[in-house]
């Protein structure tokens, strides 16, 4: 079993340290920032630990990077990975049901979400629709930017699509 809990600054090493799999990813530099944010309020990072483990992790942003969701004071959760034995195993929706209970807590009604576009966000891509994210009507996004229609884009972790959830 598994217990969702708040970042301390000790996961940070263990987290740089996993092996999740492929989209584990973010080295102790990153987590270090993600550390620095989680104290300054900026971004609640909440992990998913076994034992002296951590198994999955996830954060809740406070100001989207998403102009939209920015300018509407809609948070979103972000950087939202599970180690690869441990998918399907219902980490990532205890992750996903602890960040929208903090965004309610903190008096919001509307949450938001983003996926990438190719196989290997099918898994969340699926999860996201069954917990009831819908897409914000607005397109893609390539770096948070609008994609004109007509133009090429690469597709990797920079095509988005994002969601949102009314909590």
């Amino acid at each position: 079993m598994f217990e969702i809990r708040e970042l301390v600054e000790c996961d940070v090493a263990i987290i740089a340290a996993t092996d999740g799999g492929v989209a584990w990813h973010g080295g102790e530099a990153k987590w270090r920032g993600y550390w620095r944010e989680h104290l300054k309020g900026q971004r609640v990072a909440m992990v998913a630990a076994r034992g002296d483990g951590i198994v999955g992790y996830g954060s809740l942003c406070w100001r989207s990077q998403y102009p939209p969701f920015a300018q509407a004071g809609t948070p979103d959760i972000s950087d939202m990975v599970v180690a690869q034995d441990w998918r399907r195993q219902g980490v990532a929706s205890r992750l996903i049901e602890a960040l929208e209970a903090r965004a309610l807590a903190a008096g919001h009604s509307v949450i938001g979400i983003g996926f990438g576009l190719y196989a290997d966000y099918g898994a969340a891509q699926q999860l996201y629709v069954r917990r009831g994210y819908v897409p914000d009507g607005l397109g893609l996004t390539y770096d948070n930017a609008p994609v004109v229609p007509g133009s090429t884009v690469r597709v990797d972790d920079d095509l988005v699509l994002w969601l949102s959830k009314t909590l």
